[in-house]
């Protein structure tokens, strides 16, 4: 029993080192260990007087996970191509940038093009593009896009979009991955109640007759989710149900709830087991 219990100590100690060594390694060398090893990249840029955000100034702030290929070659580089083509999807001229630079670029291009047409001009524009990692375990990758945008008018613009990959194939995961057939009207019916508590709205309160945008009255599942230690979040982003003043809507449904329609072989099988 003794001779167990040294070997069990032992192994203890030996994954606690490793642990802490793959920590100090993190911290060193910025590369972060999950599924897909992964670096982050960050980008500050600025122009004119960005001492007070309200005066002549550009201010970009871009970060992204940069994934780091080993034996998954293709399926890195397809990852890494995604990020990189969503970042320079929103473009300020008339050329599609091929970097990021050049995406600034053209930002500060635009911007003192404004000046110039107008030389009483003085609003700041600001723009922040982050894509993080929300998961990176058990073969699924989930990773939030989020943008802030301002170049004068009347408010920000805000948005947040999520993309979950197999990190085994490549390939997105979509509803159809994850549920049964025929999960539809179970899992509208159970993110409805969660809506309406979110946004403490009664239980047969009409959606319509409150300010609300979904068709026909009725409550429609949003298909920007993200994959989560405990869950699936779901996000509605402003202006798309309702509006601006209103807010985006976020609401998250445990695995608990939903274990009912969950595919028995599925992806999330080694999550929630």
């Amino acid at each position: 029993m003794k001779r167990i219990l040294s070997i069990v100590l032992i192994a203890f100690l030996v994954l606690l080192q490793y642990a802490c060594s793959t920590k100090d390694e993190e911290q060193k060398t910025g590369v972060v260990r999950d599924s897909l090893e992964y670096k982050p990249v960050n980008i500050n840029r600025s122009y004119g007087d960005c001492a007070d955000e309200s005066s002549n100034c550009v201010s970009v702030d871009i970060s992204y996970p940069e994934f780091i290929s080993q034996d998954r070659d293709s399926i890195v580089t397809s990852i890494n191509s995604y990020i990189q083509q969503s970042l320079l999807y929103y473009s300020y001229g008339e050329v599609t940038p091929t970097t990021i630079d050049e995406l600034i670029q053209q930002m500060i291009n635009d911007y003192k093009n404004q000046q110039e047409e107008f030389p009483d001009y003085t609003i700041g524009w600001k723009e922040s593009n982050k894509i993080s990692v929300v998961f990176n375990k058990e073969g699924i990758l989930s990773l939030e896009f989020f943008e802030f945008e301002f170049m004068g008018g009347a408010h920000p613009n805000t948005t947040v979009a999520y993309e979950n990959f197999n990190t085994n194939t490549g390939s997105k995961i979509v509803y159809s991955d994850i549920f049964v057939d025929g999960y539809e009207s179970t899992l509208n019916k159970i993110a409805e109640k969660e809506f309406r508590s979110v946004r403490n709205i009664a239980p047969d309160a009409n959606l319509d007759s409150l300010g609300f945008w979904f068709n026909k009255n009725k409550f429609e599942l949003t298909e920007n989710f993200a994959i989560t230690d405990s869950g699936l979040i779901f996000f509605y982003n402003n202006y798309e149900i309702a509006p601006y003043a209103w807010g985006s809507t976020k609401i998250e449904l445990s695995y608990a709830s939903i274990k009912d329609i969950i595919k028995p072989d599925g992806i999330l099988n080694r999550i929630i087991n």
